[in-house]
């Protein structure tokens, strides 16, 4: 019996036997801690003179018994000559656990020429890694919802001069939405366009009721098919599932699921409830170890005021360094939301929780110039720390008598 033509799409295999006609697809691998190793199998029968459905069902891999159901129920549903059922069903199980275990090939690394090493691919520079996963964590009503479209409209646009600095290639764009609806998206897509002024454009959408591991099958089909190139997962704690957030194997299996996928993800959360010195993302911190960037998300709005300034913190970064603190305005109109570029040194509340370098930096642009006791007093700072502080960031300050203010405008 001739071996069926097989195509692999992630996990997913498809196998057709030309000579008989069946086409089979199985999916949802699953190693069990009991030793079983199942998967959903779909057997169809290529022929247009009778319905094409034979059997959709779950099947031991790796039991006699079960291929042996499956053989039967085959043979009873579209029988097929002598042993060729048997032959099937073997195939279908030895092929598609080599495929699933074998994973990708290794193969033979060598270093870039040169002495510079290139810089890691921007998805959206300088804040998205191309083929990477990125947290922006925050307290709820941060923005972190339309800050995260934003990004989803540039990219898929793409915007390349756009009135917030940041430089976008062209991606499609998949939202997973696992807080809101279809009727919410649609009225901040529809706003956020009306803000940055730009022609209408579609945004692929899928409102999940299925934990990302649990639903990583269909979406790599959806990956696939669109050609997706950005996922914005909203939120975390939802997509991760029933599981325990704060259990290492919870974070694991996310992200092995995620990395399927293959694509660029901005993955939004919220900030933990536990009493730590520095905010961090809920649950794990496997959630923040693997993650290739993370950045927090600070928000400031006066009371009855219709915008919201936002900081964005970068907090880890393992492709390169960490950013300066970037500042974003949100403006909201009946029509329209207006996102733009803001420096969030203006705002005190931000600039209390920055460095001392940072916090210098901001009052000497305000003062032109100063002594460092005058600095220390006016921020409230030992001035030997001042002191170090102005003396290790020379490219910055400048020392001008007794007196120190900015080598360049900041």
């Amino acid at each position: 019996m001739a071996k069926p033509i097989v195509k692999l799409t992630g996990t997913r295999q498809e196998f057709y036997w030309e000579e008989e006609k069946i086409y089979a697809l199985v999916s949802r691998i699953h190693e069990h801690s009991d030793g079983r190793t199942t998967a959903e199998v779909l057997l169809k029968v290529n022929r247009p003179d009778i319905p094409s459905h034979i059997i959709h069902t779950q099947l031991n891999l790796l039991s006699a018994r079960s291929k042996k159901q499956l053989i039967e129920e085959a043979e009873d549903r579209y029988p097929l000559p002598q042993g060729r059922w048997t032959n099937i069903v073997e195939q279908l199980c030895e092929g598609s656990l080599e495929n699933y275990r074998k994973g990708k090939p290794a193969k033979e690394i060598w270093p870039v020429e040169g002495e510079e090493t290139p810089e890691a691919p921007f998805l959206i520079k300088p804040l998205l890694y191309k083929d990477k996963p990125t947290i922006i964590f925050g307290e709820g009503s941060t923005g972190k919802s339309y800050l995260a479209l934003t990004l989803g409209i540039l990219t898929q646009l793409p915007y390349p001069d756009n009135p917030l600095g940041l430089l976008p290639q062209r991606a499609n764009v998949l939202y997973l939405d696992y807080e809101a609806d279809e009727t919410e998206f649609r009225k901040r897509l529809t706003l956020l366009g009306n803000g940055l002024g730009v022609s209408p454009v579609p945004i692929l959408y899928r409102e999940c009721e299925l934990p990302l591991v649990d639903d990583i099958d269909h979406l790599e089909q959806v990956v696939a098919e669109h050609e997706i190139g950005f996922i914005i997962i909203d939120s975390l704690g939802v997509a991760a599932g029933n599981a325990n957030l704060n259990d290492a194997p919870t974070a694991t299996a996310f992200y092995s699921a995620l990395r399927r996928l293959k694509v660029t993800s901005l993955i939004i959360t919220h900030t933990s409830k536990e009493e730590r010195s520095k905010a961090t993302p809920f649950g794990s911190v496997y959630f923040t170890n693997l993650a290739r960037s993370v950045f927090e998300v600070r928000r400031h709005q006066e009371r009855e005021a219709n915008e919201i300034a936002i900081d964005l913190v970068h907090i880890k970064n393992n492709q390169g360094p960490l950013l300066e603190h970037q500042g974003f305005k949100i403006e909201f109109k009946p029509d329209r939301a207006t996102v733009t570029r803001m420096e969030p040194r203006t705002i005190p509340e931000f600039l209390e929780k920055m460095s001392l370098k940072a916090r210098i930096t901001q009052l000497l642009k305000e003062e032109g110039k100063a002594s460092s006791s005058d600095i220390a007093e006016m921020l409230d700072a030992p001035e030997e720390t001042v002191r170090r502080t102005l003396n290790r960031y020379k490219n910055i300050f400048v020392k001008i008598n007794r007196q120190w203010g900015l080598k360049h405008e900041e």
